[in-house]
């Protein structure tokens, strides 16, 4: 009991004061204890967003080809003014107690049965001798002289050289004034010998020198 009244004196006492100092004292009101702090949702894991397929690379446009230059034109093959005769395709005409071969080289080797004996052959019809100014005669003739003749489409000798004689071969040039036209060529033995088997004479080639108005022929290179 005394405590009790213990108490209430002491409550009557401070009841004075707060009435002394005109303050009531303030209502106790317990403080409601913080609510605890809600735990933000789950933020929900985004979705992965699906890698785009790379786009294809367009093809490598290929760069443009260089544009060949034009090739020249050409110019028009010359027209050859030495003609060669081939002996490979000679025409022949006939001969005089003469034998001929035509070698591997292309040479023709006669053989004389005796003076004046001859062998003719002729000229390719696409040689036009009308434009032929000088003959090359490249020849062996060592035991006797050998004559080169030219003759017309009819046979008649129009052109002769009788001293082609050489113990080696050599070029003779000779320049026959043919006004007619040549048809054929003409291989003779000239001199008299006692022993006509010793008579050989090879001829290396025959030669036909155009001038230059065969040229503005335009022809191509005649095949003898």
């Amino acid at each position: 009991m005394k405590k009790r009244s213990t108490c209430l004196a002491i409550l009557a006492m401070t009841t004075m004061l707060f009435a002394a100092c005109g303050t009531k004292p303030a209502d106790v009101t317990p403080t409601d204890a913080p609510k605890a702090t809600e735990t933000p949702a789950t933020t929900e894991t985004p979705v992965a967003t699906a890698t785009p397929e790379p786009t294809e690379t367009p093809a490598a446009t290929e760069a443009p080809k260089a544009t060949e230059a034009p090739k020249a034109t050409e110019a028009p093959a010359e027209v050859e003014l030495d003609i060669t005769y081939d002996f490979n395709k000679l025409v022949y005409q006939g001969s005089y107690g003469t034998v001929y071969e035509v070698k591997a080289d292309g040479s023709i080797d006669l053989q004389f049965e005796g003076q004046y004996q001859e062998i003719k052959l002729s000229i390719p019809e696409e040689v036009d001798m009308t434009y032929c100014y000088a003959v090359t005669v490249k020849a062996v003739s060592s035991y006797g002289p050998l004559s080169f003749k030219l003759y017309d489409e009819g046979g008649n000798q129009i052109f002769v050289e009788y001293a082609l004689v050489s113990d080696t071969p050599t070029e003779f040039k000779l320049s026959p004034n043919v006004a007619e036209t040549a048809f054929g060529i003409g291989l003779m033995a000239l001199d008299q010998k006692d022993d006509f088997s010793q008579y050989k004479a090879t001829v290396y080639s025959v030669t036909f020198h155009m001038d230059e108005e065969y040229a503005k022929l335009g022809q191509e290179e005649p095949v003898i």
